[in-house]
């Protein structure tokens, strides 16, 4: 698979995943990898000296299980949003209509006034 997109140190893609970009965290995500995904760590250089590196895409392709919870979070958001457009759409639609009652309640005071 190509790694398409920038190479992730292992604490960099532990920041991306939500995790605390720390030592213990880079760690952790090795072991993680190296017993479930070998195939998501890479090293530039074919040698056993350098540390590993990782993409978004390949994180994503070989444990989906990561990015579950952040494509729910997407979802939930884009529900939020389209709620918020609807509600903002009924509000504007009230004030138009309030200041058009408004209006023409100034136009009849404005009669009444002249009339009296």
């Amino acid at each position: 698979m190509a790694l398409h997109g920038p190479l992730l140190t292992l604490r960099d893609a532990a920041a991306l995943l939500g995790w605390p970009a720390t030592r213990v965290s880079a760690r952790r995500l090795l072991r993680y990898l190296a017993k479930r995904a070998p195939a998501a760590l890479v090293r530039p250089v074919a040698s056993s000296t350098r540390p590993y590196y990782t993409t978004a895409r390949l994180l994503g392709h070989h444990c989906p299980e990561f990015f579950l919870g952040r494509d729910e979070l997407g979802r939930l958001a884009a529900e939020h949003v389209a709620e918020l457009r609807e509600s903002l759409a009924e509000q504007r639609l009230a004030y138009r209509s309030l200041v058009a009652r408004i209006r023409s309640l100034e136009h009849t005071q404005v009669g009444r006034t002249a009339s009296d």
